[in-house]
């Protein structure tokens, strides 16, 4: 029997074997095209992306998602207040400053959620010639940008489409254009011309 035959039920929604594993794989994944080939389509960069474009399977995968956050323990609210930590972050919550003037690390004024948002953390040892060692701590930080952009969007204070109002966009100016006459449409072309 071939994986076509075979039928999956995810959330009331009858998946062949390749959706089915395909659902999965997106799921591990996050990239349609890597879980389209995983799931053995012949042309995994065009079905992939069509596939989440069917609803059976776009319901499937909002109860796999649904499941993973169960399973997780995680709601929306805790995903807000991450990216929220990430947002608002301050290096200074990880330095102070010396008798001398000089910044040192601190980290004991780090609670832990506040050191979630350190990306990467390591400590180099210096020798140098005199024998003296010297540790020197780096870290970074998560990418404060993204995350107040993601919180941005999330909220609605982000719009991709500008629309100035009062002022036609192309699809009034077309409609416009395709309503003229041809005196009118001639008489608007020496206007534009003599302004130009």
């Amino acid at each position: 029997m071939s994986a076509r035959a075979k039928t999956h039920e995810i959330a009331g929604q009858g998946l062949t074997g390749q959706e089915f594993t395909y659902c999965r794989e997106l799921m591990l994944r996050f990239d349609p095209t890597k879980a389209a080939r995983a799931a053995g389509y012949s042309k995994p960069e065009k079905t992939g992306s069509a596939l989440m474009r069917r609803p059976h399977i776009v319901a499937a995968l909002q109860h796999l998602r649904a499941e993973q956050l169960e399973r997780l323990e995680i709601d929306a609210d805790d995903v807000i207040r991450e990216l929220a930590r990430v947002g608002f972050s301050n290096i200074f919550d990880f330095y102070r400053i010396g008798d001398d003037g000089e910044p040192i690390v601190d980290l004991t004024a780090a609670e832990e959620a506040r050191g979630r948002v350190v990306k990467s953390f390591r400590v180099r040892e210096t020798q140098y010639v005199s024998g003296e060692v010297r540790k020197t701590l780096h870290f970074e930080l998560h990418d404060k940008m993204k995350a107040l952009e993601l919180l941005a969007r999330h909220f609605g204070l982000l719009h991709d489409n500008l629309n100035v109002t009062g002022i036609p966009g192309p699809d009034e100016q077309r409609k416009a254009i395709e309503d003229l006459t041809p005196a009118e449409a001639a008489a608007e072309w020496s206007r534009m011309v003599q302004e130009a």
